[in-house]
């Protein structure tokens, strides 16, 4: 009987799309590393990053026990003049509003239209924005609506001194 001849393992094609290769030999330093199959994406224009919003509960305790009371439609505001270099704002949608699902979408409406003006806001400034209940059923373009109402108000009481 002739016994069968032994035969390579095939090698596999290469992964595409993967910026570094696998690891092994080939992940020693100095080993060639592929190229990103995409560019980098540009910096996004507008943001809501951690230096643009109260996240401490002093921060928001100190705006709400000071601050000025503005209300619109489906929103309260409370502003104070901020300490920091930029102007932050903090959001409260409390249970009142919703279940989990109704008050992460009213955050999500919120973080959005916040996002998109938050250009009307004056120099230095901390909001706070507080949602009532009806909220819930109102929408995007009715809280983002409400938000150009409150920065507009703010920055005409503040002196109308606008960020750039």
């Amino acid at each position: 009987m002739a016994e069968p001849e032994a035969t390579a393992p095939q090698s596999l094609p290469p992964r595409v799309g993967r910026a570094e290769p696998p690891s092994g030999a080939a992940n020693r330093p100095g080993a060639p590393v592929a190229a990103p199959r995409f560019a980098p994406r540009p910096l996004p224009r507008f943001g809501h990053g951690r230096t643009l919003r109260l996240r401490r509960s002093e921060g928001f305790r100190r705006v709400q026990g000071k601050g000025r009371r503005l209300r619109a439609g489906h929103l309260l505001a409370l502003w104070l003049p901020g300490f920091g270099e930029t102007s932050r704002v903090g959001l409260t949608v409390s249970k009142k509003v919703g279940n989990s699902v109704v008050r992460n979408r009213v955050k999500r409406w919120l973080r959005e239209g916040v996002r998109h003006e938050r250009h009307r806001l004056p120099g230095r400034v901390d909001v706070v924005l507080i949602a009532h209940p009806e909220s819930a059923t109102a929408g995007l373009r009715a809280l983002t609506a409400d938000v150009i109402a409150i920065f507009d108000a703010a920055a005409q009481q503040s002196g109308g001194r606008r960020r750039r």
